[in-house]
């Protein structure tokens, strides 16, 4: 029951996968994939910055 399951705050009731989240059209899904996007978007954004400066080019 635990397995791919998100947390309670994520997740309505009767809900379990978080497919099934993506799937339906719930504020609160939306709510927590954009929540997602923005930590993701925030944590690339820092590893770019982090990146330029380097004495040495990586190639992504």
């Amino acid at each position: 029951m635990s397995d791919g399951t998100l947390p309670v705050s994520c997740r309505p009731k009767g809900i379990q996968t978080k497919e099934d989240v993506w799937k339906r059209e719930t504020k609160i899904g939306r709510l927590c994939e954009a929540s997602d996007w923005l930590v993701v978007g925030e944590f690339f954004l820092k590893s770019m910055s982090y990146l330029r400066h380097q004495p040495y080019h990586v190639v992504i």
